[in-house]
């Protein structure tokens, strides 16, 4: 098993949730949980919670599964004090995910005092982490770079994200009858909420060109849409 970045230290009870002497349900109802993963490798969870006892300090923990059931990551939260009812947005950072790919996972809270789960199970099932839904990065009308006798392409991009991205533009050059006879590729930061732009350099022979271009982040996933640009060298 794959630890993520907030490593539980608590054990569960071999027999799952711990309940009271009197056999009682779990004090803590977690309701419909909202789950996605989002391009920066980040999983993003939304429910309500209603707490039926006193007040109490609990950590979530999520249990991130892949499509066969097995076990990626166990995630926990910071600790957070429950009151009665109320919405809990989390987020937690997991490793390098398959994109377009389906996971499920496991969520409930544990009490900090004592260590015991104190809620039952959700799981959310098959849900898609896609970096094209939602695209971070759009591109803006690239256009053929004059003075560039190779072919260049000026390409512009919107970066959407709260926040900085790295990555890689390319650009797949394909001739007439569609066949890909170069690919072009630039490196380039992109500001959070900002344009940027880069020049991706080509050499390629005179003649029409269909350019395909989009980009990938430092982590070999896509974060925008195809964009192709018909160009004459």
């Amino acid at each position: 098993m794959i630890i993520g970045l907030f490593a539980s230290t608590m054990l569960l009870a071999s027999n799952g949730i711990i309940l009271s002497s009197a056999q009682s349900a779990p004090p803590i109802v977690l309701g419909q949980i909202s789950a996605t993963l989002l391009v920066n490798n980040s999983l993003s969870l939304e429910f309500n919670a209603t707490n039926t006892l006193t007040p109490t300090v609990v950590v979530i923990q999520a249990d991130l599964q892949n499509s066969s059931g097995y076990a990626l990551q166990v995630l926990d939260s910071q600790p957070i004090f429950m009151l009665t009812n109320f919405t809990i947005q989390i987020s937690f950072v997991t490793f390098e995910l398959n994109p377009c790919s389906a996971y499920s996972v496991n969520v409930y809270a544990i009490e900090t005092d004592t260590g015991r789960t104190v809620s039952e199970k959700q799981v959310v099932q098959e849900f898609i982490h896609c970096a094209f839904e939602g695209h971070t990065i759009v591109v803006i009308a690239p256009f053929s770079m004059s003075g560039c006798s190779t072919g260049c392409i000026n390409a512009t991009f919107y970066n959407q994200a709260n926040y900085s991205i790295s990555g890689i533009v390319f650009a797949v050059y394909h001739n007439v009858v569609g066949q890909p006879v170069y690919v072009g590729d630039a490196r380039i930061e992109f500001a959070t909420r900002n344009v940027s732009s880069t020049i991706i350099m080509a050499h390629i022979s005179p003649g029409q060109y269909s350019v395909n271009l989009f980009v990938w982040n430092s982590g070999g996933f896509p974060v925008s849409q195809l964009y192709t640009v018909v160009i004459t060298v």
